[in-house]
């Protein structure tokens, strides 16, 4: 007699509807956990690609005083950078002077903008005074 004569036919089908399901549930339950942590960790990509353009575009300013004795516009400076794709960066206020400046940066994908302020420090979230 052969060693599976045995055996019932139903081994040999497959999964049930039952565990089919179990497997369904399991994968939702880690894609709901893994989803908000993605979109966490890629906004913080965005905040770091604007931060990132204001400390650069802070040193132009610096380099920009140090050439030509004031702070320059984004006109001016604009032309030597080239801010990442999707940030916007504007220069606030303090160009044409020897004093002080402050740039302003925001992703679009990211909720948040940004400030850098030569006299408050350096960088700030949003809600900063320039």
């Amino acid at each position: 007699m052969p060693a599976h004569a045995g055996r019932n036919r139903r081994d040999d089908r497959g999964f049930t509807l039952i565990e089919l399901l179990v497997v369904i549930v399991i994968i939702a339950i880690l894609a709901s956990i893994a989803i908000p942590v993605f979109l966490g960790q890629r906004r913080k990509g965005y905040d770091a690609a604007a931060k990132s353009d204001l400390r650069n575009f802070a040193s132009l300013e610096e380099t920009y005083l140090t050439d030509q004795g004031v702070y320059g516009t984004l006109a001016d400076i604009g032309t030597e950078y080239k801010p990442s794709d999707g940030v916007v960066l504007e220069v606030r206020s303090g160009s044409g002077t020897a004093t002080a400046f402050c740039l302003y940066a925001k992703h679009s994908g990211s909720p948040r903008g940004w400030y850098y302020a030569s006299t408050n420090g350096g960088l700030l979230l949003t809600g900063g005074t320039c």
